[in-house]
């Protein structure tokens, strides 16, 4: 058991209480007030008067945070242990209660830091009437309460500290803010440089709790009644709730959908919307709109223990839902903006362009153990068509002739299928063999002829390199195949120099 550390040795040992107050002693807390430089320099000055004058053994200073709903020490004298936690140790649920609604409690007996005391006493330390910010304990190791003089001593400084916690407490969320604004500015640049909805669901996963204080953040979307996690972060990976889809209800998504601003959903309204199992304390759910309606798509953060939930967190996660909607339509548009350059409008296939970028990328790498197949595909007499049918159906040939060129290569991840120009298309296939690209050419073949209204043939013309080789020479070698194959009566495949049988 440790001792004790006694201030006011020699005075301990009084049983009798005083009867009166001395003015020094007013003069020499008031001057403590007055001379602190901070909070914790105040709480020193008194703790070490009051254990003097008051002959006290123990004096403890909590601080009460409304949103944890949690008492944190902010100062003590007189015991030894740097360990010791009241909140825990000699605070119960029912004592913290009852100062929260302003009223004194005396303890007769108990034990701090497995020191037995005889008697203690717990004030509120009250801002207003009904605003307590705190709590200031006073102990003693022998069986001897305070007298009406003590406690004229008590009402001095219980009020000062009491103001004094209350301007630090504004002072912590005034910082809290300033860092809020910061963190915000940070995730806002990061999102602003954000080429991909991967990189902003990363960032917005990830810089979302630690703006609005919360200890996860998970982007989801709801899809064809399933809600679909794109990605998630917390910021203790080893403990605490995590998210698991199965747990959500039907009518999670229904709330989801028609969300237009934050919704917080505190634990008592969980089990409507997650099913049994573990679960957060509560959940904010943040809608990611777009520029005309919902899209289905949220952020979902959670406490992992009880959090008193400020409006200006609630109002500052649209603040932060904005930021992130605005990102990712900005990402939505460069990405669409991407496909139209890099893909033919009317079939959906790479375009002329993207042709010659993979050709002159391709070309250079091809070698004998991955050789570079190039095919050029020509649907026959497709002018004819065209005249015959009106241009219209000749659009639609074309993009039946592209589905079916999709879908042959569609198990073929090295394989890509181009729009040359008009009634022109092409195959680039690395790591195959020839019989790869023949068995893709037939079923492009048969797909086209069992489908196909008016029905059509093809002719293809195929070149293969397998070391470097400049890709307009490539592109002239399948190109003259091409030809090849159409002059030889056309729905043929040439390849190189040699001449495949009709198919």
């Amino acid at each position: 058991m440790s001792e004790p550390t006694i201030l006011n040795d020699g005075m301990n040992g009084a049983e009798s209480h005083r009867a009166f107050v001395s003015l020094s002693e007013i003069a020499q807390l008031q001057a403590a007030i007055l001379d602190a430089t901070g909070l914790e320099d105040m709480i020193y000055r008194i703790t070490k008067i009051l254990s003097m004058t008051l002959e006290v053994d123990i004096i403890l200073v909590l601080g009460y945070d409304r949103n944890d709903n949690t008492m944190n020490l902010l100062g003590k004298l007189g015991n030894r242990n740097e360990q010791y936690n009241p909140a825990t140790d000699i605070l119960t649920p029912d004592t913290v209660d009852q100062i929260l609604r302003g009223e004194t409690v005396t303890l007769s007996q108990g034990e701090i830091d497995s020191v037995a005391i005889s008697f203690g006493i717990w004030y509120p330390l009250r801002l207003a009437k009904d605003r307590i910010v705190g709590m200031l304990g006073m102990f003693r190791l022998k069986p001897q309460s305070l007298s009406a003089a003590d406690n004229i001593v008590l009402e001095t400084v219980l009020r000062s500290i009491a103001q004094a916690i209350y301007q630090n407490q504004q002072m912590t969320i005034q910082k809290q803010r300033i860092q809020r604004l910061e963190r915000i500015e940070i995730m806002s640049r990061e999102l602003t440089s954000a080429t991909s909805t991967q990189k902003v669901i990363e960032t917005a996963v990830h810089w979302t709790p630690l703006i609005l204080g919360f200890d996860g953040a998970l982007w989801g979307e709801v899809r064809d009644r399933q809600f679909i996690l794109h990605g998630s972060y917390r910021q203790n990976a080893s403990s605490g709730w995590q998210p698991e889809i199965s747990q959500f209800h039907v009518s999670w998504y229904e709330v989801i959908k028609r969300l237009q601003r934050p919704l917080l959903i505190p634990y008592h309204r969980l089990p409507r919307f997650l099913s049994k199992g573990p679960k957060p304390s509560d959940l904010l759910i943040i809608p990611l709109l777009g520029r005309t309606q919902e899209t289905g798509r949220v952020l979902v953060l959670w406490h992992d223990r009880f959090r008193r939930m400020a409006a200006e967190i609630i109002s500052m996660g649209s603040v932060v839902g904005s930021h992130v909607s605005t990102a990712w339509q900005n990402v939505e548009l460069l990405d669409k903006l991407r496909y139209q350059i890099d893909h033919d409008e009317l079939t959906g296939l790479w375009n002329h362009r993207a042709l010659w970028r993979d050709l002159n990328q391709n070309a250079e790498k091809a070698c004998q153990e991955s050789p570079l197949w190039f095919a050029m595909l020509d649907v026959d007499n497709f002018k004819k068509i065209n005249d015959a049918f009106g241009h219209r159906a000749g659009d639609r040939i074309l993009q039946q002739f592209s589905a079916a060129l999709r879908q042959a290569i569609a198990d073929k991840p090295t394989v890509k299928g181009y729009r040359v120009g008009g009634d022109e298309f092409a195959l680039m296939a690395s790591s195959s063999s020839r019989q790869d690209v023949m068995q893709m050419i037939d079923r492009i073949y048969q797909d086209i002829r069992l489908n196909l209204n008016p029905p059509i043939s093809m002719s293809v013309g195929i070149a293969a390199i397998t070391g470097p080789l400049s890709s307009e020479l490539l592109f002239q070698q399948a190109d003259r195949a091409l030809y090849t194959a159409k002059d030889s009566g056309k729905g043929r495949v040439f390849c190189a120099s040699t001449t495949s049988p009709e198919i």
